[in-house]
């Protein structure tokens, strides 16, 4: 995302961005949050020693946590799911959908020889 468009979001913006990213400099994020519209600020996470297509992991639960809560505060209030009858009910909490999704990536991760356990990042949330 462009911070000289960003005033044009009307939706919640999550930001997760690693502080030794080399690719997008760190500093692009904190500027990315400061223009986003106070309304549609969602508490960013920014992760501590992480680059850009790493996250490992070590990181995984905070990511989870933090994608779970942003869903659980900006998205599920106003979604809804049809059952198979076709009776509307809101949203259940979705952190063991989620959860489902890392260890699949986890397995997939060991199974193509990857070391998921190489490197500890330390988690710094705004």
């Amino acid at each position: 995302m462009n911070v000289d468009i960003i005033n044009m979001v009307r939706s919640p913006t999550l930001l997760i961005h690693g502080t030794s990213d080399q690719i997008v400099p760190f500093n692009h994020s904190e500027r990315l949050f400061d223009a986003i519209p106070k309304p549609y600020q969602a508490r960013p996470l920014y992760i501590e020693g992480m680059s850009h297509n790493n996250v490992h992991a070590q990181v995984r639960p905070m990511f989870v946590d933090r994608l779970t809560d942003y869903l659980r505060e900006h998205v599920w209030p106003s979604a809804v799911v049809r059952k198979q009858r076709g009776s509307v009910i809101r949203s259940p909490s979705g952190r063991n959908r989620i959860w489902r999704l890392v260890e699949e990536l986890e397995t997939a991760e060991e199974e193509n020889g990857y070391n998921t356990n190489e490197t500890r990042y330390a988690i710094e949330a705004r």
